[in-house]
């Protein structure tokens, strides 16, 4: 998955329910994972 389909993954599911993240915590949460092997799974 490349790094816009990983944003998806994490902001869709909050937004249906009504939540929000912190500006820049899904680009921090994404920079930990991104480069690790079986990052999927990690978030």
């Amino acid at each position: 998955m490349n790094r816009q389909e990983l944003t998806e993954v994490i902001e869709e599911p909050a937004h249906k329910l009504g939540v929000a993240f912190e500006s820049g915590l899904v680009e921090l949460i994404l920079d930990d994972i991104e480069a690790k092997p079986g990052n999927l799974p990690l978030l």
